[in-house]
């Protein structure tokens, strides 16, 4: 089915949202392509406090007015490789927080724009532009367009790495890009592809649809097979042509650091982090604050507890493994913390925002 003639309107909580930032954005003289990642890092700051004032007066992040689309486009299993996210997960105008990608992202955009910041490089995507983020890419981003809608779906590795030997026989750009960038140390790098209007994501989310609705009788064969089509089919619509980075970000260390800082994120300490780039802990701590506005410490208990909150919506693993994952050793401290932050238990924050958007 084609899922890409569904439209969103926008909730009451994103019209919400989108006054808000209205209030705070910085004037753009040339649109969205002026901003950096640190701009939209410090806009959802500036913006955080009341965006988390809406969500305790009920105006919920993941609250959709046509809930039966949202179910039609999202597609995740704790078996299968797809675990998929639109625009109502970051609601339109909320700028996306920074983060490190730990699967290859598969952003694609149905309608409208987004914008993704990915180390120093801004890029635009209009409607039928599929953008790919392989693992260890620094990132921030949004959807800023009242019809914006931006479907976005994760590989996740284990399931990736059983389609890698056949996609990287593939005689074309991508599977360049794919050796290149599996080992998640290319911390700047993304492939873009402009489609137009006339993108055929609908048929490419029907497949996506039958790894979902198929999971239970599916062998891992036929599902990396369809991965394999999903690629080869996009390089082919495409022409093998597309917009590249392969960059190390090397001209923004601040970007490796940080990229290293979060693919580390459960054994991380000042001392190692400061040790692997060649800087004293006082030095890496002056980078820290200057990229984010904390220290050390603060920073590092933040990332954590973002981490286990967007791994309580994305997979069904038990709390108590995915607070251990997150490098908590202390249940009674990591409780404390995760109340203060989001006003609830992580089970209360499963339960109250995965129905939303997760079948």
């Amino acid at each position: 089915m084609e899922l890409y003639e569904h439209y969103f309107p926008m909730s009451e909580f994103e019209i919400a949202v989108r006054d808000i930032y209205l209030r705070h954005a910085p004037p753009l003289i040339n649109g969205l392509a002026d901003y950096t990642s640190q701009q939209l890092i410090n806009l959802r700051e500036d913006m955080l406090p009341e965006i988390q004032e809406l969500s305790r007066r009920g105006n919920g992040f993941y609250e959709h007015s046509k809930r039966q689309v949202l179910n039609e486009m999202l597609y995740a299993t704790r078996e299968h490789c797809v675990a998929s996210v639109v625009s109502p997960y970051y609601p339109r105008y909320d700028p996306i927080p920074w983060h490190v990608s730990r699967y290859y992202e598969i952003n694609c955009q149905l309608y409208g724009q987004s914008i993704f910041c990915l180390g120093n490089r801004t890029l635009v995507l209009n409607e039928g532009d599929m953008l790919i983020i392989p693992p260890g890419v620094w990132q921030t981003g949004g959807v800023f367009d009242d019809q914006g809608i931006l479907h976005s779906f994760r590989l996740r590795s284990a399931e990736f790495q059983r389609s890698m030997p056949a996609l990287l026989e593939l005689d074309c750009g991508l599977s360049e890009f794919l050796k290149q960038t599996f080992s998640g140390t290319l911390t700047a790098a993304w492939r873009l592809y402009h489609l137009g209007a006339n993108h055929p994501f609908g048929r490419w989310f029907d497949w996506l649809e039958e790894i979902y609705l198929s999971r239970d009788a599916m062998s891992r064969a036929r599902e990396a097979g369809l991965v394999l089509i999903f690629f080869s089919d996009v390089e082919r619509i495409a022409g093998g042509k597309a917009e590249q980075s392969l960059a190390q970000a090397a001209d923004d260390e601040a970007s490796q650091i940080l990229s290293y800082f979060h693919l580390h994120l459960r054994t991380i300490n000042r001392t190692d982090l400061a040790a692997h780039f060649n800087y004293s802990d006082r030095q890496i701590t002056r980078i820290i604050e200057k990229h984010t506005g904390m220290n050390f410490a603060a920073y590092l208990r933040q990332s954590r507890l973002r981490y286990v909150a967007e791994s309580l919506l994305l997979s069904d693993q038990p709390v108590a493994e995915i607070v251990a994952s997150a490098g908590y050793q202390n249940n009674t401290y990591f409780y404390r913390q995760f109340r203060a932050m989001y006003d609830c238990s992580p089970q209360e924050y499963r339960d109250k925002y995965r129905p939303s958007f997760i079948l």
